[in-house]
């Protein structure tokens, strides 16, 4: 199983920092170790220590995680009830050792309590930049499995948008987000959106993460709309989806005309040019170059990764601080460039695998000639 790996893995790594254990407490952390989805933060913390891994969380979860312990029973692994004074029962599990690792992704004040319970028994409590992060990155074929799925279901709906008349004349940007949103739901089996899903007509989508609610208005001719959406495909912590495609209603301006086919040849670039072993930075540097050639200014990054969280490393970016992270066999990321305007915004996303041979998207629709996304109302 992938747990042990990886917990092999943790453990060299605390190793070589001096750390004798460390405290896991993000929640899609806990879901790709464990399969553990909390609804609130502190509802279960994971202790990996040199000679056991210790797991606690209060009595609506312990009948759940107890099977879990007995499907690993290959290495030693308890389950812990909490229930009450929760930060003393960590503390006696704690080895002792001089330093203990906090994963550094929860709240202030939830690390500040551990820190306050805790300090009798450790000395020094140290913050630790991912600790199970790095090793999410590689997706196994299960995960690979359920994110073509998760293309196939982007897929689907783009479709359903574009061929059923849902969009119309006069309708909102809020009525439309509550239809999207109503069959990404029913058609996944998953009530967690990956994010706000993001409509905004014409000039609204000039800022690159506008808020449908803001400056609502009824859609008319002429209008961009862009819809950028994704869902959380096995649960509230589980594989995401992330999509984007933009619709003219009536025929497109030349601005727009323009700008689409330049977004085309540069996302084509990155298609033919992205490979294992490039940085994200070079890998950015496909589609930034192909639309600064042609007078683009592309404000954000190319796209990023997508996992159990909607955003996660690599970083297909000029400024990221990990833009130089080395792309690998196996890495999921999005691929998202985007022109905005005082007129309106157009951008097409897509997300998918590298493999040996480059980037293989999970999703296709926006991939699709311009003639396909014009609605005639």
């Amino acid at each position: 199983m992938h747990i042990l790996r990886v917990l092999e893995k943790i453990r060299q790594s605390l190793r070589s920092q001096h750390i004798h254990e460390v405290l896991v407490v993000n929640p899609y952390d806990l879901f790709y170790l464990l399969g553990f989805s909390a609804n609130e933060e502190g509802e279960g913390v994971l202790l990996i220590t040199r000679r056991q891994v210790v797991f606690f969380t209060d009595g609506r979860y312990l009948a759940e995680m107890e099977k879990t312990a007995r499907a690993l029973k290959s290495i030693d692994f308890v389950v812990v009830d909490w229930s009450g004074e929760r930060w003393s029962a960590v503390a006696e599990r704690l080895d002792g050792g001089a330093f203990l690792g906090w994963d550094g992704t929860s709240s202030v004040n939830f690390m500040e309590d551990a820190k306050k319970a805790l300090k009798l028994k450790t000395p020094v409590f140290s913050v630790v930049n991912e600790v199970v992060a790095p090793y999410r990155l590689i997706k196994t074929p299960d995960e690979i499995k359920l994110m073509r799925y998760g293309g196939l279901v982007m897929d689907n709906l783009f479709q359903w948008i574009l061929e059923n008349e849902v969009i119309q004349l006069r309708m909102t940007q809020c009525k439309l987000r509550g239809l999207i949103n109503q069959k990404l739901r029913s058609s996944s089996s998953s009530d967690t959106l990956s994010f706000n899903t993001m409509v905004l007509f014409g000039e609204n989508g000039e800022s690159v993460h506008g808020r449908t609610e803001k400056n609502d208005r009824p859609l008319k001719r002429g209008d961009s709309v862009l819809i950028d959406c994704g869902i959380h495909l096995n649960g509230a912590h589980g594989l995401c989806t992330d999509a984007t495609m933009t619709i003219f209603v009536g025929e497109p301006r030349e601005e727009f005309i323009q700008a689409e086919a330049v977004l085309r040849r540069a996302m084509n670039n990155a298609f033919r040019w992205i490979r294992p072993g490039i940085t994200g930075e070079k890998a950015d540097s496909f589609v930034r170059g192909v639309m600064k050639k042609a007078g683009y200014d592309l404000i954000h990054g190319t796209g990023h990764g997508i996992g159990h969280e909607c955003h996660e490393m690599p970083s297909l970016s000029s400024k990221n601080p990990k833009r130089k992270m080395i792309l690998e066999e196996g890495m999921t990321f999005t691929i998202e460039p985007g022109i905005y305007s005082p007129f309106g915004a157009i951008r097409y996303e897509v997300f998918g695998m590298l493999t040996k041979d480059g980037f293989e998207p999970f999703n296709w629709v926006p991939l699709e000639p311009l003639e396909h996304f014009i609605v005639e109302l």
